[in-house]
């Protein structure tokens, strides 16, 4: 492999690093709004533990795309009958 090929395949890493590590912190940011949330609507340990715990299935299950979030949005609207405007 070329040299000039080698420096935009340690690049092209670099930036796919970054952009994991970006979007490992959103997703712990948005999980650490959601429990801080829930604690102060009244969840302790177990709850926020189980609700911890949920929360890693779903997002693993989105990541292995047998999820996605149209399907979330669905089960959101069908249960609760909340839709994408009421979250915002």
């Amino acid at each position: 492999m070329s040299r000039k090929a080698n420096d935009i395949r340690k690049k092209f890493k670099m930036k796919q690093r970054r952009r994991d590590e970006t979007t490992l912190n959103s997703l712990a940011a948005t999980k650490m709004i959601s429990m801080l949330a829930l604690r102060n609507k009244g969840f302790g340990h177990s709850r926020l533990k189980e609700f911890s715990d949920d929360f890693n299935v779903i997002l693993q299950d989105v990541s292995d795309r047998r999820l996605d979030l149209t399907d979330i949005l669905e089960v959101l609207k069908d249960e609760t009958d909340l839709d994408l405007d009421d979250l915002w």
